[in-house]
Parts: structure tokens; C-alpha cells; sequence
């Protein structure tokens, strides 16, 4: 990288003329070549006692090093010089190219003053001597300086002012400390500057995009404004619904606690059917241990049949060998009739045996008969009663008319209020129950409705 070193002197003189106004800010490329630019921004004008900003530029076009720049600004007033600026604005950097820098820089234009006046002597004398020539003398020098402040004053002032320039200094070095800090944040900014922009951008098509959404939206939005008033409409009818509901659950509550009355009435009742099942379980193992008694007798009857058949096939056989005994006695009776009557009367009395016997066979047939037709009752065990399977808590069942609720082994039935009172009969009375195939029919008994009639 090349390195050059550059010091430049910038000299602005500012002449105390009268000079046309003019308006706008001057622009002027003070020194420039190929490796460097600086240039400076004034006014055209300046007024006394008045401040103006200077701004100055630097650019460099290739890496280089900088010695020195220093600006001086200058004033010309009745061959007096006065300088306003001396400041080097940059010292001693190594800088690449596309480097640049700027500096506002504030002068002061001040009052013009007065040569002060001073004190001048003269001294002249002549004389004569003894010889007759006479010799002048005579001198004129600079003598005092006419102020309004003596030297001492003006040192004492001019360390204060030095004092006050130090002070200055000093604050200009941390201002100018600040001022890198904020170019710093400057082109942090910037950077963000240019991010933001970015994201502004793309926040505008995002706000393009949410407005043609919220345009959609508006749409949706009154037709949600329809379907609210449809809703609405529907939300009163519920509420018209809701009131008719409740007033039923109001009621449904009090029948539930009739219900509930009923129900504990009915779990007494099933109390007592259990026991009276276990009592029945009792009878049924009984008439079980008779039904199989009853059984091996039937069997053994059967047996029993058996033999007196086969002796009812043999009495059978011997009566039709009698009748043709008996035929064979008739021939011989029609032949031998006019035999005496001893011979009839013992034809008779073999007659008689002969229909004796037969009866008898007869009889005993007829018996075994009506012996064998009930025992078809005993061709299977008789079922045994089911234990209760209504649980504790089994809601009470309504007929088709709500009005017969339950009947309970023929022993107790629950009625409502209403039903009680039509039929004329209190609570714990006695009724008579008809069970057919599809309904209950349930009388009062004529004695309790005298009975209620007479209270």
C-alpha cells in the first residue's frame, strides 16, 4: 500500500468589504489531485458579531497515509491580521481508499477594533556655546501604549482566558469524543436505518396483504352480523324453551320425590318377597325330594304294567281258548237240549265263570289305564322359581296410560294421588287385581268403598 505523507494548510481569509449579499451556500474544491480531495462548505457572507457553521470534507481515492490536515481561518481588517480558526483535523492516519471525513466546524466573526493610542514623546533643545555655534538637539520616540488596561491586568486576563481555552479544550476533546460516539451510533443507525427500511418494505406489502384480508374480513363480518340475529333469535326461543323446561323439571323433581317415596315402599316390599323366596326355596327342595320319590314309584309302576300286561296277553289267550270252549259247549247244548236240567245248570255255571273271569281282566285293564295317564306330569322337574332381579335402585316402569306403575306378588300395588282419590280409596286400602295379556284391571272392594263413603 502506498504511503504518502500530506500536510496540508488550509488558509480562509475574510476581508472586511462591502460586498454584494448574496443568498444560498457556496460550494469551493479547495485542493484536490488524484489521490486526495478536501473541500469546504461556507456562506457567501458573514455578519459581525454573528456565528457561522464551516463544513468541511475529506476523500481519499487511494490507501495512503495522512500526515496533517490544518485549517486556518483568518481575518483582514486595516493591515491587522486576526486569526479566527487553527485547528489540524486530522493527524498522523493511514486511511484506504473510499475513506472519507466531515467536520462542522463554528467560527465567530468578532468586533473590529481600534489601534489602541500610545503616549509619544518630543524632546527639543538648543544651544550656544562659548564659541558662538550654536547645536539643537532633538528627539521624538514612542513612549507609552494608551490603554484601558494596564499589562498586568491584560496577563491576568489572558490566564484566565487560558485557563477558560483549556477548559475548552478539554470539553471540545470530549465533544469531540461524543461526536466520533455518535457517528458511531450514526452509522449503527444507518445500518438499522437500512434494515428497517427493509422490514418497512416488506411491512408494506404485509399491510397490503392484511387489507385486502381485512376487506375479506368485513365481509365475513356482516354475515356474522346476520347469522348473530339468527342466532339471537334462535338464543330467545331457547331461552322460551329453557323457561317451559324448566318449569317441567321442576315438576319431574317433585314426582321424582313421589318416586322416591314408592321406591323405598317397593324396596320394603321386595325385603319381604326375599324372605318369603327363601321360604319358598325351602318348599320347592321339598317337593323336589317328593317329585323324585314319586319318580322311582312311577318307574317301579311301570314295571308293575309291564308284568300285568304280559298276565293280561295270557288271561286274554285263556279267554279265547274259553271261547271256543264255549262254542263247543253251545253245540253240545243245542244238541243235547233236551238233556235234563242238571246238565243245564252245570252248562250255566261254567258259563258264569267263563264271564266272571272276563270281567275281571277287564277291570284290571281299565285301572292300569287310569294309573298311567297322570303320571305324564311327572316327565319333567318342575322349574324352579327365579330369585328377584329387580335391583334396589330399578326406576319404576309407567304404563301406556301413567297410571298402573307396578304390581308386586299380587300382595300390594302403588297407585298415584290422583288414581286414589278417582277410585275412592285410602291409602293401605284393599283392591281386587285382574292380570290380562295387555293390561291390569284393578276394582276396589265394595266393602272399602262403603267404608270410605261413610268417612
Amino acid at each position: 500500500m502506498p504511503r504518502l505523507a500530506i500536510t496540508v494548510i488550509m488558509v480562509f481569509t475574510l476581508a472586511l468589504i462591502v460586498a454584494t449579499p448574496a443568498n444560498g451556500e457556496a460550494y469551493t474544491a479547495i485542493l484536490q489531485d488524484e489521490n486526495l480531495r478536501i473541500s469546504l462548505y461556507y456562506p457567501p457572507e458573514v455578519k459581525i458579531n454573528s456565528c457561522y457553521n464551516f463544513r468541511f470534507e475529506a476523500q481519499a481515492f487511494e490507501s495512503l497515509t495522512i500526515g496533517e490536515i490544518r485549517l486556518k481561518v483568518k481575518m483582514y481588517r486595516n493591515g491587522v491580521t486576526e486569526t479566527l480558526h487553527d485547528s489540524i483535523l486530522v493527524d498522523d492516519t493511514a486511511v484506504g481508499s473510499g475513506w472519507t471525513f466531515s467536520k462542522n466546524i463554528v467560527v465567530c466573526i468578532p468586533t473590529p477594533r481600534r489601534p489602541d493610542p500610545f503616549l509619544e514623546a518630543e524632546i527639543y533643545a538648543s544651544y550656544t556655546l562659548d564659541s558662538g555655534d550654536t547645536k539643537t538637539l532633538s528627539t521624538e520616540w514612542y513612549m507609552s501604549t494608551v490603554r484601558t488596561k494596564t499589562y498586568d491586568e491584560l496577563l491576568s486576563e489572558l490566564d484566565e482566558t487560558k485557563k477558560k481555552i483549556k477548559y475548552l479544550e478539554d470539553r471540545v476533546r470530549d465533544l469531540e469524543d461524543d461526536i466520533e460516539e455518535l457517528e458511531e451510533r450514526l452509522s449503527n443507525m444507518s445500518r438499522s436505518y437500512n434494515e428497517l427500511l427493509t422490514d418497512y418494505k416488506a411491512l408494506q406489502k404485509s399491510f397490503q396483504r392484511l387489507q385486502d384480508d381485512y376487506g375479506s374480513l368485513q365481509q365475513k363480518y356482516i354475515g356474522l352480523q346476520d347469522e348473530y340475529k339468527n342466532l339471537s333469535e334462535e338464543y330467545r326461543k331457547l331461552l322460551i324453551d329453557y323457561e317451559k323446561l324448566r318449569t317441567l323439571y321442576e315438576k319431574l323433581i317433585d314426582e321424582n320425590k313421589q318416586l322416591q317415596s314408592n321406591y323405598n315402599s317397593l324396596r320394603e316390599d321386595y325385603i319381604s318377597l326375599t324372605k318369603e323366596y327363601y321360604s319358598l326355596q325351602g318348599v320347592h327342595q321339598d317337593l323336589t325330594e317328593r317329585y323324585n320319590d314319586l319318580t322311582s314309584r312311577y318307574e317301579l309302576n311301570i314295571e308293575t304294567i309291564g308284568q300285568l300286561q304280559s298276565t293280561i296277553d295270557g288271561l286274554e289267550k285263556t279267554i279265547r281258548e274259553k271261547d271256543e270252549k264255549i262254542n263247543e259247549l253251545n253245540l253240545i247244548y243245542s244238541s243235547t237240549a233236551s238233556e235234563n236240567t242238571l246238565t243245564k245248570s252245570i252248562l250255566y255255571a261254567q258259563t258264569a265263570a267263563v264271564v266272571g273271569v272276563g270281567a275281571g281282566i277287564y277291570i284290571m285293564s281299565l285301572r292300569r289305564r287310569k294309573s298311567a295317564q297322570p303320571s305324564t306330569g311327572f316327565s319333567s322337574q318342575p322349574p324352579v322359581p327365579p330369585p328377584p332381579t329387580t335391583p334396589l335402585k330399578e326406576e319404576v316402569k309407567n304404563s301406556g296410560n301413567g297410571r298402573v306403575q307396578k304390581i308386586l306378588s299380587g300382595r300390594r300395588i302403588t297407585l298415584p294421588r290422583d288414581a286414589l282419590e278417582k277410585l275412592n280409596i285410602n291409602e293401605g286400602g284393599k283392591v281386587v287385581v285382574e292380570v290380562y295379556d295387555d293390561y291390569v284391571k284393578i276394582m276396589p272392594v265394595k266393602g272399602e268403598i262403603q267404608e270410605n263413603n261413610n268417612n
